[in-house]
């Protein structure tokens, strides 16, 4: 038993396993990737950890790993880090965008899925962690710069120019972080959300990435599309809660 409590973690990082332990360890906040992300994009942080709390108790409701949920969502984004200041949630007032050109940004955008890739195998992460941050985006549009390329030009816009050049979901834990992803960004983003927004607009995000085809490489089934939308829905009420105002104004 000694001899095995040294040898198990020894063995996990000689091989990259994925075990339970493994993963809580990868989860911890002293990990380098982690410590970097945090101080270099915090924004990005704040969103991952969000993402893991409603990935986590999805992975639960459909009979998933929760440990490894947990864990890919913490690091779904870390490609982030190369660009840190051309993503939303970590800029302050001044957007960078605003002075490029929409196939730059679109390029910088979706170089997050392959530069997470890339700092997942350089920090020698299990390929199981690693693969999600190519897959969460699968290969959607980024509408918002393909829109503005439409604006901008009179010829047609090859929307393929505009969208991830990742890999569609292969496992259930992808197309949880795909859908937890997008969900935790676009209710932050709303005014005022009630429950029967935030179910209209989970219906209508599970909707659209079905019809594009995102989900054809997994085993996701439509039973375990409809038990992730009831759970983020439940779980919504308790991460995005209205804090009582007291008088003065302070929260």
């Amino acid at each position: 038993l000694i001899v095995a409590q040294f040898a198990v973690p020894l063995f996990e990082r000689i091989f990259n396993l994925v075990t339970d332990n493994r993963l809580m360890e990868l989860t911890d906040a002293r990990q380098p990737l982690l410590r970097r992300l945090a101080a270099e994009a915090p924004g990005t942080y704040s969103h991952s950890m969000a993402v893991a709390n409603f990935a986590e108790m999805c992975a639960v409701a459909i009979g998933e790993d929760a440990y490894l949920a947990r864990a890919a969502a913490y690091y779904h984004d870390i490609g982030k880090l190369s660009n840190p200041f051309y993503f939303s949630e970590n800029q302050a007032g001044y957007n960078p965008h605003d002075d490029i050109l929409p196939e730059v940004s679109a390029e910088i955008i979706r170089k997050h899925t392959t530069e997470g890739m890339r700092l997942c195998m350089e920090y020698k992460l299990p390929y199981e962690v690693a693969q999600v941050t190519v897959e969460h985006h699968g290969t959607l549009p980024i509408f918002v710069f393909y829109e503005r390329a439409k604006h901008l030009t009179d010829g047609e816009v090859d929307i393929r120019d505009y969208s991830y050049h990742g890999v569609n979901p292969t496992s259930k834990i992808s197309a949880i972080i795909m859908i937890c992803d997008s969900s935790e960004a676009a209710i932050r983003a709303m005014d005022r959300p009630d429950g029967e927004r935030v179910d209209r607009l989970l219906r209508s995000i599970i909707a659209d990435r079905i019809s594009k085809g995102q989900f054809d490489n997994c085993s996701i089934s439509l039973k375990d599309l409809d038990m992730i939308r009831q759970t983020i829905i439940s779980a919504y009420g308790g991460l995005f809660h209205t804090r009582v105002k007291y008088p003065g104004g302070e929260k």
